[in-house]
């Protein structure tokens, strides 16, 4: 299948998890309505190698799919979009030629075997621009959506602000709010919940899905942060543009969220690293929400 004939565009971002992405997508390819799908597998841990693993190159060999090393590591939104561009340079083709644009994690099970088929026969509202499907962690056994059913107070913003100003402080507020999700873990985290939720603020990262009319109203994945606070970005987004966000719960996915990390303390703990980045995504937030108070 010529990506011209593709209704959908499916972004999967790789991050030395070679096995597992190749997993994911080949998943992906079983279910109904893959037919209709053209995938960009972006490795971003291809400083390994100078170039995408020997693990993911099969992959190539498929007609639907193409494989973009990024030996820097742009990050998630960074990664999508080099692959827009990478679309758009080679082949002429924007995003809003597509109905929609899925970008995903590949920890992940897709657990809606005609997936594909059910997105592209939804009769969405015109001006939804963002959707997600029910997203349910392995690490804590709850539905990740909606990740903020409302916006976020300014006042919160600069309460994170104030906490990733501090190494230890940020420690602490990390391993809580863990512990306060693992202890809240529910048994059935869809209970009680519509088929689908109208406009919450922003949704789970892992799996997100742009409708072209975000791209054509002016949309971009071009965020300034490597990483982190993607979620808000995208929100700010779609409020900005007077578009709405959907969570589609018949539509399920599975987050295996250990399967990136060789240690516990890389899921609950926060390295220094990790730290820096979520220090420059919460500043980088904390302004957008102060330029417009």
């Amino acid at each position: 299948m010529l990506m011209s004939e593709a209704k959908i565009l499916h972004i999967c971002v790789n991050y030395r998890n070679d096995h597992e992405t190749k997993s994911f997508v080949e998943s992906c390819l079983k279910l109904t309505g893959a037919d209709q799908v053209f995938f960009v597998v972006c490795d971003n841990s291809a400083e390994r190698f100078d170039s995408v693993g020997e693990i993911l190159k099969p992959l190539a060999q498929k007609k639907n799919i193409l494989l973009l090393a990024n030996d820097d590591n742009p990050g998630y939104l960074g990664a999508a979009h080099r692959a827009l561009e990478k679309i758009r340079s080679t082949l002429g083709l924007a995003p809003q030629d597509f109905s929609h644009v899925i970008l995903s994690n590949t920890d992940l099970v897709i657990d809606s075997k005609a997936f594909y088929a059910e997105l592209l026969k939804l009769a969405a509202d015109s001006e939804v621009g963002l959707q997600a499907p029910s997203v349910i962690s392995t690490l804590t056994g709850r539905e990740g959506n909606p990740l903020y059913p409302v916006r976020p107070s300014l006042r919160k913003i600069r309460r994170l602000r104030f906490v990733y100003g501090y190494y230890a402080l940020a420690v602490c507020y990390h391993l809580l709010s863990f512990l306060k999700a693992r202890f809240l873990r529910c048994q059935n985290p869809s209970e009680g919940r519509g088929s689908v939720a109208s406009d919450p603020y922003a949704v789970h990262g892992s799996f997100l899905i742009l409708r072209s009319i975000f791209f054509r109203r002016g949309g971009t994945l071009n965020y300034p942060v490597r990483l982190y606070g993607e979620e808000l970005f995208l929100a700010e987004q779609v409020r900005k543009l007077k578009l709405k966000t959907e969570i589609l719960f018949f539509l399920k996915v599975v987050h295996r969220e250990k399967g990136t990390e060789s240690h516990w303390w890389g899921r609950i703990g926060l390295s220094r690293r990790t730290f820096i980045f979520k220090k420059e995504s919460i500043n980088y937030i904390a302004s957008l929400w102060e330029a417009i108070a």
